[in-house]
């Protein structure tokens, strides 16, 4: 048999993406890292977000980013939203896959006088140490493993154990997004 305990990320994200569409935010950017089973969660439910709220998919507001030697992921995100900005892309809002890629952007954004919102994901403590601080999705990383190693003691001790379970998250909201508009 095979066990899991996962966030739903999909639902997780779409419903940022309606958070910003609701607020009048229609260009909607998306930063991803990785092709993981989470990675293509996360992805899903950008795009399903986007549709939800009659939302076209603009190929141009989405972009991938690997890890290299020569070339950190921060440094290619913070290039990229350079790119971005000098092209005059119009972007009213970014979400990302993980809290460091919302950061290299939102450092792009700030340094050229642009304030938008930034949403990152997974509530890392990096997320505390950007300019604005940045709102994140807490997948509550603690009580999975938590719910992941009683599952799996439930499985050893030959008891009755649910094959999967998912878990929802929380927006943080600090100073890059708040639900009622309010920047610091």
């Amino acid at each position: 048999n095979v066990y899991c305990v996962l966030c739903d990320e999909t639902n997780a994200v779409a419903e940022q993406i309606t958070n910003l569409a609701s607020r009048g935010y229609p260009n909607i950017m998306y930063l991803y890292d990785t092709e993981t089973y989470s990675g293509y969660q996360k992805l899903t439910g950008y795009k399903r977000g986007l549709s939800m709220n009659g939302i076209a998919y603009n190929p141009k507001l989405v972009a991938q980013f690997s890890e290299d030697e020569q070339h950190p992921v921060f440094d290619q995100v913070y290039e990229h939203a350079k790119g971005l900005i000098e092209r005059n892309v119009p972007i009213s809002a970014l979400p990302a896959a993980d809290d460091i890629l919302a950061i290299a952007a939102q450092k792009a954004f700030v340094e050229a006088g642009i304030r938008i919102p930034a949403i990152g994901f997974n509530n890392t403590s990096v997320s505390l140490c950007s300019t604005p601080a940045l709102s994140t999705i807490d997948i509550f990383m603690e009580t999975m493993c938590e719910t992941a190693i009683n599952l799996l003691l439930r499985v050893l001790r030959g008891e009755p154990a649910a094959p999967k379970i998912v878990l929802s998250s929380c927006l943080i909201e600090r100073d890059s997004f708040r639900l009622d508009n309010r920047y610091s």
